[in-house]
C-alpha cells in the first residue's frame, strides 16, 4: 500500500472538488433512467455508479465536512483512492482557476493561493502514480 499526506487545506478544496464532481456521474444515471427501455442495459449505469461510489468512498476517508479553522492533514492509500482522487483534484483546480477572476481582490488572491496549493499538491501525487 502507498499513502499519501493530504495537506489539510487540500483536502478541504479537494473535497469541494468531489462534491461538485458527483454531478457528472449523477447525470451519467438521469441520461441511463430516460432512455429507451429497450436500450437499458446494466452497463449504461455501471461505470456512473461505480465512479459515485468512488467519490463517496475517499470523502468517507477524507471526511465529509469542511473544517472551518487549522484543518489537519489526511492519510490516504492511492491504491484504494487514486482515480476519485485526480478528479477531485481536477476539478477542485477548476473552481479555484473560476474563483481567481471573480470577487473581491482579498477573494482572488485567497483562491490564488489555495489554486497554487492545490496544483503544487497534484504535481506530488503525479510523482508517485
Amino acid at each position: 500500500m502507498t499513502y499519501i499526506e493530504i495537506p489539510g487545506h487540500v483536502a478541504n478544496q479537494l473535497r469541494q472538488g468531489l462534491t461538485l464532481k458527483m454531478g457528472e456521474p449523477v447525470g451519467r444515471l438521469e441520461q441511463a433512467c430516460i432512455c429507451h427501455r429497450r436500450e437499458r442495459s446494466r452497463d449504461l449505469f455501471a461505470a456512473a455508479i461505480e465512479q459515485i461510489e468512488g467519490i463517496r468512498d475517499l470523502l468517507d476517508a477524507l471526511g465529509w465536512e469542511h473544517v472551518e479553522s487549522d484543518p489537519e492533514d489526511v492519510r490516504i492509500d492511492l491504491g484504494e483512492h487514486s482515480e476519485a482522487l485526480e478528479n477531485g483534484l481536477g476539478e477542485a483546480a477548476l473552481m479555484l482557476r473560476t474563483f481567481t477572476k471573480e470577487g473581491s481582490p482579498e477573494d482572488r488572491a485567497q483562491a490564488q493561493a489555495d489554486l497554487a496549493e492545490v496544483e503544487g499538491f497534484a504535481v506530488t501525487l503525479r510523482r508517485l502514480l
